[in-house]
């Protein structure tokens, strides 16, 4: 359920911190089905915007000279009832079968404004804060590009010769990056 803000302006922050759903189990009739995207199940969006407080995106660069930067989101959550706490077991969204939370850096997130993706990443941190009468959780994400900056490339995986749209195109199907 998005968030109308003040000024009209729709918001819906979609974050996969729930459990896999559809995953594949041999020898079941439903759910040994092998046509799945994937084998391990899929995560289904969260919708956390009725807890939104704050919400910061920015991206590319300040001016002509500087770096382009990943794209990154910050927002803030009421986390009075500790939803958004990942030692917390009473959590909606603690699996209690594998004794861990779904709210966890590399988990996406997507934000949309009116209806439109204005923002696609994953998160990168998690802070708590917790003052006398109310708690909040601080969520930062990044786009993929934070993913590619991280990775390190062996020398001998430079091609000979290529134009540059050739170049990106064959950095972006490198395992290493996609992780297919």
């Amino acid at each position: 359920m998005a968030t109308t803000m003040p000024w009209g302006e729709t918001v819906e922050v979609l974050m996969k911190i729930g459990f896999p759903t559809e995953i594949f189990t041999l020898d079941s009739a439903t759910e040994g089905v092998l046509d799945q995207d994937y084998l391990d199940g899929t995560l289904i969006g969260t919708d956390v915007s009725p807890y939104l407080q704050e919400l910061t995106i920015s991206r590319g660069r300040t001016d002509q000279l500087s770096t382009i930067n990943a794209g990154t989101a910050s927002f803030v959550l009421i986390n009075n009832d500790r939803r958004f706490d990942p030692i917390n077991e009473s959590s909606p969204y603690w699996d209690a079968v594998a004794g861990r939370t779904g709210v966890q850096p590399r988990r996406e997130v997507t934000v949309k404004m009116n209806g439109i993706t204005v923002f696609q990443g994953v998160i990168t941190d998690i802070d708590i804060v917790y003052d006398q009468d109310r708690s909040t959780v601080s969520i930062e994400a990044a786009d993929d590009f934070v993913i590619l900056a991280n990775n390190a490339f062996d020398s001998d995986l430079t091609p000979t010769q290529q134009l540059s749209g050739a170049r990106v195109s064959y950095v972006l199907d490198l395992t290493i990056v996609t992780g297919k």
